[in-house]
């Protein structure tokens, strides 16, 4: 064998083994030194030298082969991409190597370079080797970009390589610039492992990562820390073993969803910490697919505090803020479920509506704080001696409600409500005065037929039975009370039928200054135009009406069509009369009462000073309607004192109250002639009127006998049958009744 075979031998096993080399190894130094001892060695050159593209983007030489002068003269020195990129510029191309002859001009961009320059002879023969020649070998990447430069130097044999040589150097440049790829490549994956795995193990979202079989392969700190445990306690364990016991089911079953194709999901979960303590979280879960089968990962928002928070507004909205019992939301909605079970299991339930004998006057005599004191103890009472299968609600203000599931007979719920009834037979220590409790309760057995209105209402009968009975005791529903109920029911449906189908009426009757005889105001009146039974009076459907939903509608449409009337009847007189109507006791616990009373007089152009509203006495002594009272008399309002007499006011409240005139009841009037009593009376309130300033008006007043006896006592108006009966404002012209 030659010699130069031999080399070539030699050189082809060095580039067989560079190449299983970097096929193997992830040391980018140590490939690319043997790299270049390979080139000294095999292909006959005394200097090799790796210069490689770094991050600031400058060549530095990171692997050199040669004498250790040539060693220490470059290793660690770089230069700059420009001045490289020059001297390949400046270089003759052979192949995909780059010759820099000592004939070729040093380009200036290369000024300050590291150039190693042997100490050679210089030859006569262009073939051989001159000392300031070089041979470098660029090294591209895939994509065509600039990796490092593998330059050679010093030929052992003196002469210019061959083709051969030429070839081998291109091959191992090669092997080196897939090193370089390779190691690169490495670093970025490793560099991204890492990065996620500190995103992972950083981020302050809690993150677990889970196995196909549901067992946690890694976790985060956040997300020990939202579990009050260290990472050590999870690793190897299901998840299922963390959740609370009753979200164990449900997880087993998103585990198999997830195993069975399911990618993501997100829900909410209860677990328990070490300490036992429940918490809440919303998860994220994302299936990742892997060869030996689907992990998850999961994403954790600990979400307890709002959880919690949001327990607290469900319990503020379905209970009562005073006595913490179930509101009439709550208690309505158990009462529909439990007439569903009824009906389901052809079972029965007892309903017991209550409320608080002479509670008003515990009010009025002691203030609204001792009132609730009152309606806490009761409520505390009445949960005592509730069996579990019942519910105690509060509907509002001193009434309550309880449901009793599986009772079968009246007998059964008779008794619960005796039991209920004693309960709160406790004496009540409220400051240094003892109250003894005590509630009216009215009972309605139902096989769950109906709607929970309908049985609330039948129970409410009862009660109302109770009460007029005396008060202190229980009354059951029966079947006369049925009748009176569904009568009532039917006649509420037709109230409504006759709002939408426009069959109210008003009627006035005029209220005269018994001075003059001459008409100063009406008071309008509702009749029902009922489509077969003609004009209902009042007391035929106005209870149901102010008992129910439809007291709202109404009195809005009174105010509107009375404004109008009364403002158009002024246009023809010349001059606005004043207008009386009257509220319900419902009303005055309405604020928008107001707003409404004022747009319907702007909207009939109706001058709100001549409008007057009555109310009785008996709800004049409701501190809560003061703030409503006062509103309307800051409207310029009048404020009219109803059917006074009757009623159980103190004198107190005319001083402090908002009251510009009282109307004599017709008790009184109609007797005023006979009885002296009731003259007697009738003298001393219209007296009263003129020490407190307020105006007296007489009603029901039928006879000539009558107003001159009034008038001799110097009351000021009047109003009945002698002066004119109710009637359509059609009917009312300007005239004298002198």
């Amino acid at each position: 064998m030659r010699p130069e075979d031999h080399a070539a031998t030699r050189a082809a096993r060095r580039l067989a083994s560079i190449a299983r080399r970097v096929g193997v190894s992830l040391a980018l130094d140590a490939t690319l030194d043997a790299v270049a001892a390979a080139v000294v060695d095999a292909l006959g050159f005394r200097a090799a030298v790796v210069n490689l593209v770094s991050a600031d983007g400058e060549l530095h030489v990171v692997a050199v082969a040669g004498r250790d002068e040539i060693r220490q003269m470059l290793l660690g020195t770089h230069s700059s991409r420009v001045a490289w990129q020059a001297m390949l510029d400046a270089s003759a191309p052979w192949g995909d190597l780059r010759f820099l002859s000592h004939n070729t001009e040093i380009p200036d961009a290369a000024d300050g370079m590291s150039i190693y320059v042997p100490t050679l002879p210089v030859p006569v023969d262009e073939r051989c080797w001159h000392p300031q020649d070089a041979l470098f070998a660029p090294m591209y990447d895939v994509a065509g970009e600039l990796v490092g430069v593998l330059s050679v130097d010093d030929p052992v044999d003196g002469m210019l390589p061959d083709a051969d040589q030429r070839a081998l150097l291109e091959a191992f440049a090669v092997q080196a610039a897939l090193a370089i790829e390779r190691a690169r490549t490495h670093q970025e994956v490793r560099e991204s492992e890492m990065l996620l795995a500190r995103l992972f193990d950083e981020s302050p979202v809690g993150k677990a990562l889970f196995d196909p079989d549901g067992r946690y392969v890694r976790v985060n700190r956040a997300y020990c820390d939202f579990m009050g445990r260290d990472a050590s306690e999870f690793i190897g364990r299901r998840v299922v073993d963390f959740v609370h016991p009753e979200e164990r089911m449900a997880t087993e079953a998103l585990s198999r969803e997830i195993r069975g194709g399911k990618r993501t999901a997100k829900l909410e979960r209860r677990y328990l910490r070490a300490d036992g303590q429940e918490i809440w979280g919303r998860l994220h879960l994302a299936r990742i697919d892997a060869a030996d089968g689907a992990n998850v990962l999961a994403a954790i928002e600990d979400i307890t505090e709002a959880r919690v928070a949001e327990e607290q507004l469900r319990h503020h909205a379905l209970h009562d803020s005073l006595t913490s019992m179930p509101n009439r939301t709550l208690i309505f909605d158990r009462l529909d479920q439990a007439m569903a079970r009824a009906r389901r299991s052809a079972g029965s339930i007892g309903v017991i509506v209550l409320d608080v004998d002479h509670f008003k006057e515990v009010n009025d005599n002691y203030g609204h704080p001792a009132g609730d004191q009152l309606l806490i103890a009761i409520a505390r009472s009445l949960e005592g001696v509730l069996r579990d299968s019942d519910s105690a609600g509060r509907l509002g203000g001193d009434e309550f409600v309880v449901v009793c599931e599986n009772v079968c007979t009246q007998t059964e719920l008779e008794e619960i409500a005796e039991r209920l009834r004693i309960a709160v037979r406790t004496p009540l220590q409220i400051g240094c005065r003892t109250l003894l409790p005590s509630i009216s309760l009215g009972c309605t057995l139902t096989d769950g037929a109906g709607t929970v209105d309908q049985v609330i209402s039948e129970a409410d009968a009862a009660l109302y039975r109770a009460k007029a009975a005396g008060r202190g005791r229980h009354v059951m529903f029966d079947e006369e009370m049925r009748q009176t109920s569904q009568a009532q029911l039917e006649l509420r449906a037709q109230l409504e039928l006759a709002l939408a189908n426009n069959e109210f009426r008003l009627h006035y009757q005029p209220i005269v200054e018994l001075a003059s005889n001459q008409v100063i105001g009406y008071e309008a009146l509702l009749r029902w135009q009922h489509p077969r039974r003609g004009l209902l009076l009042p007391g035929e459907f106005l209870s149901v009406i102010a008992d129910g939903d439809l007291d709202v509608p109404v009195t809005r449409w009174v105010f509107n069509q009375a404004c109008r009337d009364i403002a158009e009847l002024g246009r023809q007189l010349g001059e606005t009369p004043f207008l009386s109507v009257n509220l319900s006791p419902r009303q005055l616990s309405r604020p928008e009462l107001v707003t409404e009373v004022a747009a319907a007089a702007a909207r009939a152009d109706f001058p709100v000073t001549q409008l007057w509203v009555e109310i009785t006495e008996e709800h004049l002594v409701d501190r809560r309607h003061r703030a409503v009272l006062d509103a309307i008399k800051a409207l310029g309002c009048h404020i009219a004192l109803d059917d006074f007499g009757t009623g159980y006011s103190g004198l107190t409240y005319l001083q402090e109250l908002p009251v510009d005139a009282i109307k004599i009841d017709r008790s009184y009037i109609s007797r005023i002639c006979t009885d002296r009593a009731s003259a007697g009376i009738t003298a001393a309130v219209n007296g009263l009127g003129d020490v407190l300033e307020i105006g007296i008006l007489a009603e029901g007043v039928e006879t000539e006998e009558q107003a001159a006896m009034l008038r001799g006592m110097g009351v000021h108006a009047a109003q009945g049958y002698l002066f004119g009966r109710p009637a359509p404002i059609s009917e009312w012209v300007p005239v004298s009744l002198s």
